[in-house]
């Protein structure tokens, strides 16, 4: 019996008779290492701004330009030549173009694949890449950046099943490769009209950026992933990126104490209609308040947690710490 493995870029055929296997993300540490000698070849180009953000750019295939992610398959190979497959479900590309759009006439749609004979999906997901045809071997791309990002900004829908939680990230480097900061947000529950969300990035680090590296996944890792969830985003943006929104962007929403223990204060301009957390599971805890002064977290065990606070026109979201 042999095993033959393909490679596949591009989004996968709904009717794909293949068994699936996801390319494991690398260290941290040695992702360093692997692509740094690439990424300084990228920088000595100009400096550049999110590619294609509105996903309204496609390559001739019909592929988004410039996002993306690589899916790797294999096929085992009996004594008599036959080739076998595992019981692998999709109901769409793992990703594509969608003409549900927040501005524009074009978003980008994520979707999960499943193998019955295992018993476990598998995650859609893009990165985003200075190359038109998305071109690595991983979801970590590096883009470019002249100006220190303060925040991640998109709109996006989410169609859950069952417990499923959307991820989305932006990971910050310095020009030796180092992360010096990072946002990521855990989205639960769902959300049929076009909801915005702004990520802010923490730095560890006075730094200065060279390089980030951008993801959207419809699933946390380690979360669930079921068949018919659907992730749609449109209108990224870096604000305070090369060429995006370069205009000061101060912090909308604040919390205070944090860390806290058994409650906590959200300081912001606008009017408040719900605040719940997320675990880093993706479960969500929702909380019930009659002031923005005085939000009960009581019921939270310690921990780090992604608060979601929504208010008439947007939703904000914040790490908080809990302390026991």
């Amino acid at each position: 019996m042999s095993t033959r493995k393909i490679w596949c870029p591009a989004p996968v055929p709904v009717d794909l008779p293949l068994h699936f296997i996801s390319l494991k993300p690398i260290t941290m540490k040695k992702i360093y290492f692997l692509l740094l000698p690439a990424f300084l070849l990228l920088h000595t180009v100009s400096n550049a701004q999110v590619p294609n953000p509105g996903f309204e750019n496609l390559n001739a295939d019909g592929s988004v330009s410039n996002w993306g992610n690589v899916y790797l398959f294999s096929v085992w190979i009996d004594s008599t030549g036959v080739s076998h497959g595992d019981s692998i479900v999709f109901d769409n590309y793992f990703y594509f173009s969608t003409t549900d759009a927040h501005t524009g006439s074009r978003a980008l749609e994520m979707r999960n694949a499943f193998n019955f004979t295992t018993n476990q999906g598998t995650a859609g997901g893009v990165a985003a890449d200075i190359s038109p045809v998305f071109s690595g071997w991983s979801s970590f791309q590096f883009l470019p950046v002249a100006i220190r990002p303060t925040d991640l900004s998109f709109y996006y829908k989410y169609f859950p099943v069952n417990t499923d939680s959307a991820f989305a990230s932006v990971l910050v480097f310095d020009t030796m490769g180092y992360q010096i900061g990072e946002a990521s947000i855990i989205i639960g529950g769902t959300v049929s009209s076009y909801t915005y969300a702004t990520i802010p990035i923490t730095y560890t680090t006075t730094d200065v950026p060279a390089f980030v590296v951008l993801n959207f996944r419809t699933a946390t890792n380690g979360g669930s992933i079921s068949l018919g969830t659907r992730f749609v985003v449109d209108d990224v943006s870096l604000n305070n990126a090369t060429g995006i929104n370069e205009v000061s962007n101060p912090k909308m929403i604040s919390f205070y104490p944090n860390p806290a223990q058994h409650s906590f204060s959200v300081s912001t301009k606008e009017k408040i209609t719900g605040v719940s957390a997320y675990d880093v599971s993706g479960k969500e805890t929702s909380f019930s308040f009659y002031s923005a002064r005085n939000i009960d977290c009581s019921s939270l065990a310690a921990g780090v947690y992604m608060v979601c606070v929504k208010t008439e026109e947007h939703r904000y979201y914040e790490k908080l710490v809990i302390e026991k």
